[in-house]
């Protein structure tokens, strides 16, 4: 063996690189001039011979020789070592590029074009090999240009670069040019930007030259390809446009905003933005139309016919005549949509076809909202019945979007708690909600009986004045119900124990604020505290008694003592807000050195938490004209606001995604992640948990969660192709699913 191969092998190269050692490229990075390597040398050589030329214990003159030269060995290594050597071997490696084909499949490919017999489409049909052109397809003139006349030239890019393929649409598919024939033109969009940048993120490991494209329209999905080209500086793009050049002619819907959910009896309003472009003038029709569906997790097909089959079946919503020069400009138009029944509907817009479009894929849009029933089930406890929780019970005795429950602690036992008016209701809720027309007999214990309520207003009580079975269960159920399943939680301050008493238990990380001690000083007496709206609170749906923004600040801050809103009179204060808390309401006035709050929120896992500092509302807004004072006003917005994590929270299984905007490249991992609960709402105990995924490409898929923790399951999925992904949980009873986009 030789010293290269020795060498070699200690260097860990393969075989076919050892050559390259021969002539030993060795060069150093830290050489001084060869003077001072000398005197180095020197120095050493002479330093040594004198250390083992006096040495008594080395007795022969051999061994005295022998150990100087190991030694003089040793200081050139290290000396060696100092000056850095580099063992420099240079491969050069030559790696073929690629050249991509994409070859447009969208509807709009199956035209049949008229042409001119002018002199160009004659050289044309002869470079082509075909008689005439009648009955060929812009994809068919595409086809046979790729199988015929380029065939031989295809062959020979085939030998210097590596050719890729691919038929693109709404995704990007590999393409076998020796099957093109197959190809059909079936895809509703055109996705120019994202075939590219699909194309060039599969061919990310070998450098794209070239992309030649063939594709005869205007890019109507996706990203913008002028953005993708010019991310890529290096790449050419050389298109071969089939068909004849004529002016892009398109309606489009660009972009509907609506809420994921609402209530029944209210309005919704859409925001659309929509678009024309070529058209001069003229007018055209925006017609919206509802269905409601039986199967939440349904997801209606974006194929204009199937969309036309929908539309004869729904109910006809508005129809809105718009002149054709406002769309140009990219028109905002709101569009009020009204719901009676609760459920879950499918909204479908459509914009009025005109001749000559690109395509009408653009003219739809769905979008799904969820209207639910606008009752409101709250559960109020007090200890005694002060001024705040009667006119509180009051309020909500006469709301018919309030089913409630109240429970006095100090109440004898005989004493009947007080509920829903049925005066109020039609049969069919009282019979549907029957346990809110009587009486509530003792405090919930348990989760089920937690969750059986929407808000829970705690008035000034104390811990311990509830009788309660098993209080640490209790307490951690409670935490759960508002944790885990979006419960609304309401501390309304106290003189008793609110919310001091909460002090050192679960419920004190519910608490938006710290509570200052029971023998700190905690109440502020004034009999005139006005109101300060912070930023957040003039914007904030909770305190909306005005619509403007300016007029509702003055109707809370400027005092008005016969119809407006008066200064409140009592304040308890407390050591701090919290940092993810958020203050909506102050106080100032004398006593305080600065502005105390009075109304905090904080998000507490799924639920919301608010903390009143003052008992006093109701005579600070029991004045307005009419029949329906601030009071009433404050306290079903704070009740609607307060329940909308339950609306969302209380199920059994949640799907999560590692991405919060649900949308994922290509070859990019999912990470997908399962909260399980079992029918007493407990954690799922299970080593597994099965999911259908449903796919753009191979249809519904199984897919198995491993368990991370009790009631927890995770795995990851890789997307095989570009779409929209659907998750659907197949061992629950409820319409579980989330969807997800790759791009």
């Amino acid at each position: 063996m030789s010293f290269e191969e020795i060498l070699g092998k200690l260097l860990g190269l393969d075989n076919d690189k050892i050559p390259l050692l021969k002539g030993f490229p060795l060069d150093w990075n830290n050489l001084p001039p060869t003077w001072v390597i000398l005197i180095a040398i020197t120095a050493i050589l002479f330093v040594t011979s004198f250390i083992y030329s006096g040495n008594r214990l080395v007795s022969t003159q051999k061994a005295r020789v022998l150990l100087t030269l190991f030694r003089v060995c040793a200081f050139l290594t290290i000396l060696a070592i100092i000056f850095e050597p580099i063992l420099a071997i240079e491969v050069v490696e030559q790696r073929r590029s690629s050249i991509v084909i994409l070859v447009d499949v969208s509807e709009s490919m199956k035209k049949i074009d008229e042409y001119p017999e002018d002199e160009q489409v004659k050289k044309l049909r002869e470079l082509l090999q075909l008689e005439q052109f009648k009955n060929y397809s812009r994809l068919d003139l595409i086809k046979t240009a790729l199988s015929k006349t380029f065939k031989d030239t295809i062959e020979d890019l085939q030998k210097k670069w590596n050719i890729k393929a691919y038929t693109f649409g709404k995704g990007l598919k590999d393409l076998d040019l020796d099957k093109l024939n197959s190809a059909e033109a079936r895809d509703q969009e055109t996705a120019i930007g994202d075939a590219i940048f699909d194309a060039l993120k599969r061919s990310k490991d070998e450098l794209v030259n070239a992309v030649i494209l063939f594709t005869d329209g205007q890019n109507n999905s996706g990203r913008d390809p002028l953005n993708v080209i010019l991310e890529n500086k290096q790449l050419q793009v050389l298109g071969v446009i089939p068909g004849i050049e004529r002016p892009v002619y398109d309606l489009a819907i660009e972009e509907i905003k609506i809420p994921e959910y609402s209530y029944s009896g209210d309005e919704v309003i859409a925001n659309t933005r929509l678009f024309s472009e070529g058209y001069e003038s003229g007018n055209v029709a925006l017609t919206v139309f509802k269905t409601k569906t039986r199967d939440e997790s349904e997801v209606l097909s974006l194929n204009p016919d199937d969309l036309e089959k929908t539309i004869s079946a729904a109910d006809h919503v508005t129809k809105i005549d718009l002149s054709i020069n406002e769309l140009k400009f990219h028109l905002n138009k709101a569009v009020t949509i009204s719901f009676d029944e609760e459920g879950t509907y499918h909204i479908i817009f459509k914009l009025e076809k005109k001749k000559g479009e690109l395509s009408y894929v653009n003219n739809y849009s769905v979008k799904k909202i969820k209207i639910l029933d606008n009752t409101i089930k709250v559960l109020l406890v007090d200890y005694r019945p002060r001024l705040e929780f009667l006119y509180l019970k009051a309020a909500l005795q006469r709301d018919k979007t309030v089913l409630f429950h109240s429970l006095l602690l100090d109440a004898d036992y005989d004493f009947p708690q007080e509920y829903s008016n049925p005066a109020i209701f039609d049969e069919n809720k009282i019979k549907k909600y029957e346990r809110f027309f009587r009486p509530l007999e003792r405090f919930p214990e348990t989760l089920d009986e937690y969750l059986e309520y929407d808000v829970i207003i705690f008035g000034d009580m104390n811990l311990n004045d509830l009788t309660i079975t098993d209080p640490a269960k209790a307490i951690s159920d409670f935490v759960r119900y508002v944790d885990e399943f979006g419960g609304g939680i309401i501390f309304i301050a106290g003189s008793r124990g609110n919310p001091e008493t909460f002090s050192n238990t679960q419920i004190e990380n519910i608490l938006p604020v710290v509570p200052l001690t029971s023998y700190e000083q905690q109440s502020v007496n004034n009999d005139d505290f006005e109101f300060a709206l912070t930023s957040g609170g003039n914007k904030s749906a909770v305190l909306r008694v005005k619509a403007d923004d300016q007029e509702n600040k003055r109707t809370w801050e400027e005092p008005n003592n016969f119809y407006g809103i008066r200064p409140v009179r009592w304040v308890k204060k407390v050591k701090n807000t919290k940092p993810a808390s958020t203050t909506l309401l102050n106080v100032k006035g004398e006593g305080i050195d600065s502005e105390l709050p009075v109304l905090v929120w904080q998000h507490y896992g799924r639920g919301r938490s608010v903390y009143v500092a003052s008992d006093d509302f109701w005579y600070s807004l029991r004045y307005f004209k009419g029949d329906n004072p601030f009071y009433y006003v404050f306290w079903r917005q704070m009740l609607q606001w307060c329940r909308e994590g339950k609306l969302k929270g209380s199920k059994r299984f949640y799907i999560l995604l590692d991405n919060p905007i649900k949308e994922y490249k290509l070859g990019e991992k999912v990470t997908i992640e399962v909260k399980a609960y079992d029918e007493n709402y407990l954690p799922l105990s299970k080593d597994q948990l099965n999911i259908d995924l449903t796919t753009p490409s191979s249809g519904k898929r199984d897919i198995i969660l491993a368990k991370e923790k009790e009631g927890v399951f995770k795995n990851e999925y890789t997307p095989e192709s570009p779409g929209e992904y659907k998750i659907t949980i197949s061992e629950s009873d409820d319409s579980i699913n989330e969807t997800f986009n790759v791009v």
